[in-house]
């Protein structure tokens, strides 16, 4: 169609412009660290609210109970449209595990972090000590019409099982 002519040349840089864009577009180098301080700019997507207890208890608690839950694999499937009653199979996998970090204050967060299709943070938690037994914690993305149950999981530790509960409602 293009041959070998002017048109080839024009379609060319397009191409390879698509080619080479695309990988960068997909953010799978992306450090957690970055993504969580975007989420936690978000303040419409923040919950904070103070817990007792030591930090480091705390957080090991989360830490133990989301490791029963969250690494591994996530499959999906479904059906997209392709055109006019065409409906084609899709599947994906999302690698999914937690991650831990140290911010220039001294506050540490933990974020379930996924990669597939989409490079993401999930879920995350961010615990600023508030002395020897009291923690302020922001949830992020999370519904803020629901701090009461965010912070009853966070208390026991489930957070990173029944995330979806109380994430933030994408509209």
């Amino acid at each position: 169609m293009f041959g070998w002519g002017r048109g080839y040349f024009r379609i060319l840089p397009v191409f390879l412009s698509l080619a080479v864009g695309s990988g960068c577009a997909s953010f799978s180098n992306r450090p957690t660290s970055v993504m969580v301080q975007s989420l936690l700019a978000t303040e419409r997507k923040v919950v904070t609210f103070t817990l007792a207890g030591a930090p480091e208890a705390i957080e090991q608690r989360i830490i133990q109970r989301a490791s029963a839950c969250v690494e591994g694999v996530l499959k999906s499937s479904g059906v997209v449209p392709a055109g006019q009653g065409v409906l084609v199979p899709v599947s994906s996998s999302m690698h999914q595990r937690l991650e831990e970090g140290t911010d220039a204050d001294g506050s540490r967060w933990l974020a379930l972090r996924m990669d597939g299709l989409i490079h993401a943070v999930a879920f995350g938690l961010r615990l600023r000590s508030q002395g020897i037994d009291s923690v302020e914690i922001k949830a992020f993305p999370a519904d803020h019409r629901k701090p009461g149950r965010i912070k009853e999981l966070v208390a026991s530790g489930e957070i990173f099982c029944a995330w979806r509960e109380v994430s933030y409602p994408y509209d």
